[in-house]
């Protein structure tokens, strides 16, 4: 319990930086891992809003074993404090050509041309 309330005031503090996406507006991130096993791979950031993972600006979060917070605990974090779940991100990115949305179908069809 003390650690995890100690996770909060880092959480709060924004220790772990910042979300670097746009429409995120800033949110704090998570310290995660993307293996349990150690030396498997660093420390890896998670934002909470947009459900990505962050490569870390600081290089005394590159040195850490990613094994340390492991997969779990940002999800682990939120089931034991769901009051400071953020809310979705309002808005998304929606890629145009001069004001026209592109097809999704578009990026298929460029992607079998330069196959051949």
């Amino acid at each position: 319990k003390r650690q995890y309330q100690r996770r909060v005031r880092e959480y709060n503090q924004v220790e772990f930086g910042r979300c670097p996406r746009v429409y995120c507006e800033g949110q704090p991130i998570l310290p995660t891992g993307q293996s349990d096993l150690p030396r498997n791979s660093t420390l890896k950031l998670h934002c909470p809003r947009c459900e990505e993972l962050y490569v870390p600006k600081l290089t005394r979060h590159t040195q850490i074993d990613g094994a340390y917070f492991g997969t779990t605990f940002p999800h682990l974090f939120f089931q034991t404090y769901p009051e400071m779940i953020p809310a979705p991100p309002k808005y998304s990115y929606t890629p145009r050509i001069y004001g026209f949305k592109i097809h999704k179908s578009s990026r298929q069809v460029l992607k079998s041309n330069c196959i051949k």
